[in-house]
């Protein structure tokens, strides 16, 4: 499967209606007018529908909007090109192409360790490496990413702190008196004695202790599909990483009887909290949905 292109998504996108006079079933790429100035829908690269529910049902994908005037390539995720009368009812939609490239990713993953990476134009799994082995980049490779064993070194502590200099000797010791000279003329006084000898330098300091260990790394992957109950619309499915992931995706396994979809809402250290819809309308019951999911 060929790389996704990222997809703009809004929480509150509102539904509107068709300005433009016509729009035919001619044209592969249009421009045409809504009537709500930005309605709060994503800037570019979201999938829109056009007389939803009706034998006019066409999906379109929206490639730039400014104001009222949308761009969009025409005819797309299994629909055909409609002509369509100004007042159609038109609002973004989350598609079967979108639900599709979410589940190429999780499907990717087959076996404990397994690394999400590409080649550059398909997404492609990397299994885990040989004990002890470790990943490194490698331009020679497909993934340009590889695993491969090195040789094991220790980690040498930061050098400790230079040790304070040693203290000053003392003063050496006064020489002797000099000997009293003759009765008689008063003797010359005698010289003075010698200066001691100086002290011995203070010892080196100790050498410094070594340095902390570094961090532990994240907390990795996790993803899995169930059957999760909802209250009220809303329901939570736990992920079991025992720490907040940096990110979540939750998509429908096929098609729901009730024509159900789910979107996530929130996710902490424990569950990732999902939102059950029916279109672009919120649902308000109890029940339970087939889903796919995948924390990081």
């Amino acid at each position: 499967m060929a790389l996704p292109v990222r997809k703009g998504y809004t929480g509150n996108g509102v539904q509107t209606t068709l300005s433009t006079t016509t729009l035919n079933d001619t044209d592969t790429s249009t421009t045409f007018t809504i009537a709500t100035s930005t309605p709060n829908w994503p800037v570019d690269d979201f999938y829109i529908v056009m007389d939803p529910g009706t034998s006019k049902e066409e999906k379109m994908f929206v490639t730039s909007i400014s104001g009222a005037s949308v761009t969009a390539t025409r005819g797309v995720d299994n629909t055909t090109k409609k002509t369509h009368a100004a007042g159609a009812v038109v609002y973004p939609v989350f598609t079967a192409v979108e639900a599709s490239e979410a589940n190429e990713i999780a499907s990717v993953m087959t076996t404990k360790g397994d690394l999400i990476t590409t080649d550059g134009s398909n997404i492609t799994r990397l299994a885990k490496g040989t004990d002890d082995y470790v990943l490194i980049s490698k331009a020679s490779a497909a993934n340009g990413i590889k695993w491969e064993s090195v040789a094991t070194v220790a980690l040498q502590g930061p050098q400790g702190a230079t040790g304070s200099q040693g203290a000053t000797g003392s003063q050496g010791a006064t020489g002797p008196q000099g000997s009293q000279g003759p009765q008689g003329p008063q003797g010359f006084q005698g010289t003075a004695g010698t200066n001691g000898t100086n002290g011995t330098n203070g010892a080196t300091g100790a050498q410094g202790s070594q340095g902390p260990q570094g961090p532990s790394g994240s907390a990795g992957w996790a993803r899995g599909t169930g059957t999760p109950s909802f209250t009220a619309g809303s329901g939570v499915i736990a992920h079991g990483l025992g720490a907040t992931p940096n990110g979540a995706l939750i998509t429908n396994v096929g098609v729901s009887s009730n024509g159900y979809m789910v979107g996530i809402s929130t996710w902490d250290s424990t569950n990732i909290t999902f939102k059950v819809y029916t279109g672009a309308t919120a649902v308000t019951g109890n029940g339970s949905i087939s889903v796919s999911w995948v924390a990081w």
